[in-house]
């Protein structure tokens, strides 16, 4: 809603989004606050905050890591932009509104990632240890099944989809091809964001990082600039290289996960 008061009823263009944004943001802090004030049975009281180098240091050695997991989302948006560059700005505009999309499949990961970190933590810290791992592994059934439907969908109505954001036929031609490749890491996405959060719960940030630079670093990005630069093959590579990058995470993060929940006891 501010998004187009600010951009289009008073005319401040990309500026009017940064507005936007920024408003929304202090406003969610306001209404946060106040749910802990008036909703929570947990009461902050900032005078009772003594520092704690065991806290922070626990903090850090789950939060680092988790912190590096977002900047590797950026470096991999950079890249991908630059091997799409490679063939046409139309190939960078088609990107940019299938990620657009692609955002609306991403939220349900994000949720139950967020959800199973939460659970997980509580689980663990009761020592509840069989329903830990039962609620992981129905949790990840269930993430990985709604991510299998909408990808499903994209991959039906990609065109419809597309011809929301533009009616350039060849953007939709070049973003149709690609997204009907590319939907395919959605769930395998659910997976290991999924397991990444699980292991923030049980207090290990390390396994989520590696997770990711094995997906992003270490598989897609390298194949795809193989694939663009030295190969000379078309940009669809740039989108099967994401899903091969989706396929070894998985298999790093699925058998590592299990041998974590079988050395607690």
């Amino acid at each position: 809603v501010l998004d187009y008061v600010f951009i289009y009823v008073l005319g401040y263009g990309v500026s009017g989004a940064a507005i936007a944004t920024t408003i929304t943001f202090a406003v969610s802090m306001v209404f946060g606050i106040i749910l802990i004030k008036t909703k929570s049975q947990l009461q902050i009281c900032f005078s009772d905050f003594k520092f704690s180098k065991k806290i922070t240091i626990d903090i850090l050695r789950v939060g680092a890591p988790a912190s590096l997991m977002m900047i590797i989302m950026s470096i991999y948006i950079v890249f991908i932009n630059k091997f799409m560059a490679h063939f046409s700005t139309e190939h960078v505009a088609a990107f940019g509104i299938v990620s657009r999309l692609e955002t609306f499949a991403i939220m349900p990961i994000a949720a139950f990632s967020l959800a199973l970190m939460t659970l997980t933590g509580m689980f663990y810290g009761a020592k509840k240890y069989q329903i830990l791992k039962d609620t992981v592994w129905y949790g990840l059934k269930v993430v990985f099944g709604i991510t299998s439907v909408l990808s499903i969908i994209f991959f039906i109505f990609a065109t419809p989809f597309l011809r929301i954001f533009t009616p350039n036929q060849e953007l939709i031609s070049i973003g149709v091809q690609y997204m009907r490749i590319n939907v395919f890491t959605i769930p395998l996405m659910a997976i290991g964001q999924g397991i990444s959060r699980i292991m923030q719960g049980l207090g290990l940030g390390l396994p989520g990082l590696i997770i990711n630079l094995t997906r992003i670093i270490f598989v897609a990005i390298p194949f795809s600039y193989i694939c663009v630069y030295i190969l000379d093959l078309s940009f669809i590579w740039i989108a099967y290289s994401m899903v091969i990058g989706g396929v070894v995470a998985v298999i790093v993060a699925v058998p590592w996960l299990i041998i974590k929940f079988r050395n607690i006891n």
